[in-house]
């Protein structure tokens, strides 16, 4: 038995984030959305660098497996979920040129397409395997395990009806306001960590001046008393 679910036409984008300290490499990564720009942004709110959306690809409703091809391809540079570090020269010359030949020579499927119940819901269950554990210890997971569970989830979006997307959509937003609140707590850690190197560099600097003020005074006290006994 097959049932018709419509699947939202995505894009295979591919975004770079600037890392001060890279200079000849590129952290890049290779994903799907039905709004690459919407994406970027949801990104940039937890990255304290700015990333830049450079391409993305109408890839319809097998925008999964287009993705997937890529992840394949450049698999020996992956760092971390969807991201690459690659080399500048190697991104410019190759990468680029091959996704933009790889898209120009696909036909691209739009629309509807059928599936099958047990091969929807098998794609489904491994596409989610670990996002459970991730939200049922939310507090302890790590930062990047929240980012896979969210890039998991919104694929999962892809594959399911309108009433399961708003589900994983709550999911994703429930992980996100995580993140978010982590950030914000770890940003104002740094600024009292920093108010207190602050309040010790000065503390520092006026020790310092009354030693200065103390040895001056001393000096100023021998003067005298020389002076004195020379009288």
């Amino acid at each position: 038995m097959t049932t018709t679910s419509s699947l939202q036409t995505s894009q295979v984008y591919i975004m770079y984030s600037e890392v001060p300290h890279l200079h000849d490499k590129m952290n890049i990564k290779i994903g799907i959305s039905v709004d690459p720009e919407d994406r970027r942004r949801g990104l940039q709110t937890s990255n304290p660098f700015p990333i830049h959306l450079i391409k993305s690809f109408n890839a319809g409703i097998e925008a999964l497996k287009h993705e997937k091809h890529f992840h394949d391809l450049y698999e020996k540079y992956n760092t971390t979920g969807e991201w690459f570090l690659v080399d500048s020269n190697y991104f410019e010359d190759v990468i680029l040129p091959e996704m933009i030949e790889y898209f120009n020579n696909i036909t691209v499927i739009e629309g509807e397409v059928k599936e099958s119940n047990p091969n929807t819901n098998l794609q489904l269950d491994e596409l989610l395997e670990g996002t459970d554990n991730t939200l049922s210890n939310i507090i302890s997971s790590k930062y990047v395990d929240k980012k896979i569970a969210i890039v998991k989830l919104q694929k999962a979006k892809l594959l399911v009806d309108d009433n399961k997307k708003k589900d994983y959509q709550d999911k994703i937003d429930f992980i996100q306001s995580v993140i978010n609140y982590e950030r914000d707590e770890l940003m104002k850690l740094s600024k009292e960590k920093l108010a207190i190197k602050v309040l010790k560099r000065q503390a520092n600097v006026a020790r310092r001046k009354l030693e200065q003020f103390s040895l001056g005074f001393m000096v100023g006290v021998s003067q005298t008393e020389a002076f004195k006994v020379s009288s």
